[in-house]
């Protein structure tokens, strides 16, 4: 971070190969659609890498990432609802391997299930649950008191649970495919 602090590109390519795919993942989630995740990932490096001066060093590096990922996203209209949220990047494509498309089966059905959360609470959840990040960090991201994300992870988990359970319980489409 400190090279990028001081303007030199290998900082950024070095941040890049490190947090670009969960970055990426992130802005898949919520807005479905790969091209604007594609845009929203690499947007968000090219503001990283011109705001880097105004990073505090003791700050943790990915929640500022995740920050500028999630605005980008609200930026765009996520939020409005002018895209499909909670398909993940590639989900669309054919598979041909059983356990691939039982996988698949489960993504689709993880997605639908994301979808039909609202944004705030698909935010709170994703980063807490799925990228793992503490919940002052998630705090910090969406710019809420930790007690707030706390909440929005739990409504959010008790929302996915029916909408998952038969997944949960094995009875999915693809149990019976033995």
């Amino acid at each position: 971070m400190e090279r990028m602090r001081a303007g030199d590109p290998a900082g950024l390519e070095h941040l890049y190969r490190r947090y670009f795919a969960a970055i990426f993942r992130f802005a898949g989630r919520q807005c479905g659609a790969r091209p604007t995740a594609e845009d929203i990932a690499q947007d968000t490096f090219v503001r990283a890498f011109r705001y880097a001066p105004s990073h505090q060093p003791v700050a943790p590096v990915a929640p500022w990432l995740f920050r500028i990922a999630f605005r980008l996203c609200l930026d765009r209209g996520l939020q409005a609802g002018r895209c499909t949220p909670g398909l993940p990047p590639g989900a669309d494509r054919a598979r041909e391997d059983p356990r691939t498309a039982e996988a698949a089966e489960f993504q689709a059905a993880v997605s639908t299930a994301l979808a039909a959360l609202p944004p705030a609470q698909r935010a709170a959840f994703l980063l807490h649950r799925v990228h793992g990040l503490p919940i002052r960090g998630v705090a910090a991201i969406l710019e809420c008191p930790a007690g707030t994300v706390k909440s929005r992870v739990h409504h959010a988990a008790r929302r996915l649970r029916p909408l998952l359970q038969a997944y949960l319980k094995g009875e999915g489409p693809c149990a019976s495919r033995s």
